[in-house]
């Protein structure tokens, strides 16, 4: 019987125990000192408040609230005595923190984050969403269609077997556009044709594609300029006969 209660006791005490550090675990995740954790591998990491609500945040900052009213859903909370926290779909577990790194695991994951070295920076929701946000516009599209993109196509259409085998061609590309105008990265996401299989017209397509000028993304009451990612996609009728584009379409 004396066995069976200080087993009782000693299970209670490290219930106590347990509790109590997932709690001390959570006024330091809420801390003042330390808001903002980074992930190890992915861009963003994660940011908690005194109130013990919390958001992701990507490489920039910014993050997408779940309700314009009330960015702040998300809320770590207790769970069989654990600090648990809803995220990307799943609860995790926090397993290990101190004060400068945090594991995390859930049923499908383990997350590594570390104490991001700037404290400062505040989360900001992203601009697209933000009243006054113009996005970033090709310069002159048309006048880029008709004079560099139209005879490109042409030439190659000499020597691509891709034309042979199509009546149409379409592809959409994604520009990466810096807060000056000027271009980060141009590439050809998809397509009607085999990307693998045309490697070398895609780079060449890609390198016509560069020269495409854009106003960058910016916020018309704010006067903030901002980076930002473009799609842009044509489609061209081709002729069979005279071997030439026929029309284009652009957005």
């Amino acid at each position: 019987m004396m066995r069976l209660y200080a087993l009782l006791l000693i299970s209670s005490y490290l219930g106590v125990c347990n509790a109590q550090y997932h709690k001390d675990t959570l006024l330091l995740l809420t801390a003042d000192s330390v808001k903002y954790w980074d992930f190890d591998k992915d861009e963003g990491g994660v940011m908690f408040r005194s109130d013990s609500c919390f958001v992701k945040y990507d490489s920039d900052r910014y993050y997408v609230p779940p309700c314009i009213n009330s960015p702040f859903l998300n809320k770590c909370f207790f769970e069989d005595g654990m600090l648990t926290i809803t995220m990307l779909g799943d609860q995790y577990k926090v397993l290990t923190v101190d004060d400068m790194n945090l594991t995390l695991s859930s049923e499908n994951d383990t997350l590594f984050l570390h104490k991001s070295e700037d404290q400062n920076t505040d989360v900001q929701t992203l601009p697209e969403i933000r009243y006054g946000y113009v996005a970033a516009k090709p310069i002159d599209i048309e006048d880029f269609q008709t004079n560099t993109l139209t005879p490109f196509f042409k030439e190659e259409m000499r020597k691509d077997s891709i034309f042979k085998e199509l009546n149409e061609l379409y592809f959409i590309a994604k520009f990466r556009i810096k807060k000056d105008g000027s271009l980060e990265s141009v590439h050809v996401i998809k397509s009607n044709f085999n990307l693998q299989q045309h490697i070398l017209f895609v780079s060449q397509l890609e390198e016509q594609l560069e020269r495409i000028k854009f106003s960058p993304a910016r916020n018309e009451f704010s006067g903030e300029f901002y980076d930002s990612t473009v799609l842009y996609s044509m489609k061209i009728t081709i002729e069979k006969d005279s071997k030439r584009p026929q029309s284009n379409e652009y957005n």
